[in-house]
């Protein structure tokens, strides 16, 4: 199935799982709040040749690498499932991939619960941590995702944190 198929069927399945159609932003990503967090929900092919890919995507906040927040970053990793909490360019990433093709409803809103349960329960945490950093390293992440209007809470999900729209989407 080529990507734009993939769009399409990833969308009638978000539509399927929450009850409504859910809106898109200028990207062609869905983007949700849940609490102090927001995720993004896209499909990417990283290749011509590879299975493009739903992934579901929050920035928990912006700040510096340091060696306290990727132990804080590996504690979170090795409490959780079918999600993953990183550093990559500056920021802090929760996020849980699965096959755009073949993708269900409840795949689909497990996915959904879990980036957004730890996006939502770790974004203060990364940020208060950075905030207390020697050297005056790691001011808090700005409020609000970079201008983007507040999207639609998820229904029986927990809500996600606020900061910039992820790198890992972006212009189609």
């Amino acid at each position: 199935m080529n990507l734009d198929a993939c769009r399409v069927r990833v969308e009638a399945v978000l539509a399927q799982a929450l009850g409504y159609a859910p809106r898109k932003d200028e990207v062609g990503n869905w983007p949700f709040d849940r609490g102090s967090a927001r995720f993004v929900v896209g499909v990417v092919q990283p290749s011509a040749q590879a299975t493009p890919i739903l992934a579901v995507v929050s920035q928990l906040a912006q700040v510096p690498k340091t060696p306290e927040l990727l132990e804080l970053l590996n504690q979170v990793n090795a409490q959780v499932s079918f999600v993953r909490v990183y550093w990559m360019n500056g920021a802090v990433l929760a996020s849980s991939e699965l096959v755009a093709e073949t993708v269900d409803p409840p795949e689909l809103m497990n996915a959904l619960g879990q980036v957004a349960t730890i996006a939502d329960a770790y974004d203060d945490v990364v940020r208060a941590q950075a905030d207390a950093a020697p050297s005056g390293l790691g001011a808090a992440a700005p409020s609000g995702v970079g201008g983007v209007a507040a999207a639609p809470a998820v229904p029986g999900v927990p809500p996600p944190p606020l900061g910039a729209p992820s790198p890992f989407f972006g212009p189609r």
